[in-house]
């Protein structure tokens, strides 16, 4: 049973003061104007409608109109206080005197009606959606807000695309679609308002899932999907988006899964799911990059170069390579047989690099760069790599930020798949980067996800960066029997995936960052440790850019929030999941991609995820070095806790002062060493408890748990 501190308890009860004060939205929306209101819905859209909100609860939905809310995105939860107000018809709670948001990422089932049937009062301030309609007009929508008609072949109703949607200038779509959004209402008018493209939909059945990739193996895999109604199943695929060939199975089923076979290892497939219902109407998923399993050795190589932790390896002792990193690039070059392709943000030739590239080249290897735009102009000057063979990325602007990313592509298409490497993680080819800054690189020796960064290489060798490119990549991959994600910014809304590692994490969380100005991932953080009792420990650069989130999760880490106050810049961008809980899902994320929103929406970046818990420890094992340089002391370092029969076992803070604090799940006995053997004290515990440790000197300690089935052993620090 978890135990609860009294600061808990007393949140959780002013949390329930605020709710007791609110009232339904259905109530809200019969009060008189004028009236001041409290209540709690989900947000059904985000930045994309502009100042506006609008929030639904089980009863009915609402906007909210108040300068102060545009933090909130889609799927928070919110509690509001304000007034009831009234514009051009449309009821709406402005004024705003409080909010709170108190979770996130929460779904809106949008209500299927009839054009006739949705466009009423009932449903004003609701998402609904319509089907079978078509537009009126043809043509483009405006690139500015604008009103249209919609027809069910019995009446017309409007429909309003507002300019702030990724819909704006868009081609109108013709033919029978259905069509999701949250009704309004303008001067008696109401009007449907669709929040982006993916509200658009083909009739028939509705996609309820993206396709899912499962069964990786070299010459197939399974592909699987649901729909909201039954229909048959349908595979087109190919290895170009023009697709080609085609699987599929008659039965009627909103659960659908075919498995594409006949494949070439390592390779890259196009597919897309259909699915026809019984009144022939067809639905269609988008067409999404998909690869085999490469019979590459898979094997994945992690250096850092700083010094790190050993004694928290599991198998293998991170690789820590002291101002021997650009050896290693430099190695991996020079095996290169047919070609190179590098995609950095900043380089010079301080550590011979760019001599490596220009030897490669010499020696027949096709070399091909692409940098950032201020990347250093001497190192680039030097490159030597054929006409046209190196670019500059375009100057950033306001729809379109940096080439941030950090990848080497070496023989994507080699003959003997061994041969296929990538090289990624978050350092750039510069001096100060490589032999002084905390950086990570990680080597992928496979083919499959060599062709898969080659195509995010040519997309943008061909010049689309940022927003004009497509989400045209696969996303999972089988390396060496691991799970490995890819994913590039902006296209692959990298951030959702980022959030999915955060509450992924039950026990454990660990993560250093340059910048951070995403508040939506400290709510994350913040929450998985008020709801799970995750044990979290964090690092950033510097908080001049990170003020918020690090305001925002620094009262729930004890301590262990950390600001890196070295000479360097902390140039990390990983996060560790539950590296010391196989029972869980041990994995790492790293890459180029900062917690920021310009990494999210507009500079080119990648990022992997790597599910292993020996990778993972290796990560640990840096992040330990670093914690404890910045000031953290040692970590929490659990061993043997599978072994304990199923009692979790926990001590904070630490490092720690005077008094510990204990929580198990179970009865154990325990007791304290110090480094040199000594017994210092010992007991039993049974639940939660605290330790007086203001009578033992400062230093390491020991403590060591049984329960007579299984031992653990905790290292803490009295740090005074």
């Amino acid at each position: 049973m978890r135990k609860y501190s009294l600061l808990l308890v007393s949140l959780l009860f002013l949390s329930l003061d605020i709710f007791s004060q609110t009232i339904s939205i259905s109530e809200a929306r019969s009060k008189a104007i004028g009236t001041i209101v409290t209540v709690s819905g989900i947000a059904s859209n985000g930045a994309e409608f502009g100042t506006i909100r609008f929030i639904q609860d089980a009863t009915a939905g609402i906007a909210i109109y108040d300068n102060t809310l545009t933090d909130i995105e889609r799927g928070d939860s919110v509690i509001v206080t304000g007034e009831l107000t009234e514009f051009n018809g449309l009821l709406e709670i402005s004024n705003v005197s409080s909010w709170e948001r108190f979770a996130l990422g929460k779904e809106i089932t949008p209500s299927d009606l009839i054009p006739a049937d949705a466009y009423q009062e009932s449903h004003e301030g609701q998402l609904v959606r319509v089907r079978n309609v078509t537009f009126v007009q043809s043509g483009n929508f405006s690139g500015s807000s604008a009103n249209y008609s919609i027809s069910d072949g019995s009446a017309n109703y409007q429909v309003r695309i507002l300019g702030t949607t990724d819909i704006a200038g868009t081609p109108i779509p013709s033919g029978k679609i259905s069509l999701t959004g949250v009704m309004g209402e303008y001067r008696s008018n109401y009007q449907l308002q669709p929040r982006s493209l993916a509200d658009i939909g083909t009739v028939g059945p509705q996609f309820l899932s993206i396709l899912q990739q499962s069964n990786i193996q070299p010459f197939s895999f399974t592909v699987s999907w649901t729909t909201d109604i039954a229909s048959t199943s349908i595979l087109r695929y190919g290895p170009t988006p023009a697709l080609g060939s085609e699987v599929s199975d008659t039965t009627r089923v909103t659960a659908h899964s075919l498995d594409l076979s006949g494949l070439k290892h390592g390779s890259v497939y196009y597919v897309q799911g259909l699915s026809i219902d019984a009144n022939g109407d067809t639905g269609k998923s988008n067409i999404t990059a998909m690869a085999t399993r490469s019979i590459s050795p898979g094997n994945i190589y992690v250096y850092f170069n700083n010094p790190v932790d050993t004694s928290y390896k599991l198998n293998t002792p991170a690789h820590y390579v002291n101002q021997a990193l650009a050896d290693t690039v430099i190695a991996y070059i020079n095996r290169a047989k047919n070609t190179i392709d590098i995609a950095i943000y900043n380089m010079d030739n301080d550590n011979g690099i760019v001599t490596a590239l220009n030897n490669a080249y010499g020696r027949g290897v096709q070399v091909r760069l692409i940098a950032g735009e201020g990347v250093n102009s001497t190192a680039y000057g030097q490159l030597n790599i054929g006409v046209g063979n190196k670019k500059k990325a375009p100057p950033s602007s306001q729809s379109y930020g940096i080439m941030h990313n950090k990848f080497v592509v070496i023989d994507a298409e080699a003959t003997v798949p061994a041969d296929a490497y990538v090289i990624t993680g978050s350092t750039n080819f510069t001096n100060n980067q490589i032999n002084r800054d905390p950086n990570n690189m990680v080597i992928f020796q496979d083919q499959a996800m060599a062709r898969s960064f080659a195509i995010e290489f040519e997309e943008m060798w061909k010049g689309s960066f940022g927003a004009d490119k497509a989400d045209n990549t696969p996303h999972q991959f089988v390396v060496g029997g691991r799970e490995v994600e890819l994913y590039f910014s902006p296209s692959d809304n990298t951030e959702e995936h980022i959030k999915k590692l955060i509450k992924a994490s039950e026990k454990e969380l660990y993560f250093i960052l340059l910048i951070w100005t995403r508040y939506g991932l400290a709510y994350d953080i913040r929450d998985q440790i008020r709801d799970y009792g995750t044990f979290a420990a964090g690092i950033v650069e510097d908080t001049s850019s990170s003020s918020f989130p690090f305001n925002i999760v620094a009262p729930e880490m004890n301590g262990r929030m950390l600001v890196d106050n070295k000479s360097w810049i902390m140039h990390h961008k990983y996060a560790i999941s539950d590296p010391q809980f196989a029972d869980k899902e041990p994995m790492v994320l790293t890459g180029s991609h900062n917690w920021s929103t310009a990494a999210n929406t507009r500079n080119d970046e990648n990022t992997v995820i790597i599910h292993d818990q020996d990778i993972s420890r290796q990560f640990l094992q840096e992040f330990a070095a670093r914690f404890r340089e910045a000031g953290g002391g040692d970590l929490l370092i659990v061993t043997g806790v599978e072994a304990l029969a199923g009692i979790d076992l926990r001590i904070f803070p630490n490092p720690v002062r005077n008094t510990l604090f204990v929580e198990s799940s179970g009865p154990l006995n325990y007791r304290i060493y110090n480094m040199s053997g000594r017994l210092m004290s010992g007991g039993t515990f049974n639940g939660s408890g605290q330790l007086g440790l203001s009578e033992f000197p400062a230093g390491l300690y020991l403590l060591k748990a049984e329960n007579g089935k299984g031992t653990a052993t905790l290292r803490f620090m009295i740090a005074r």
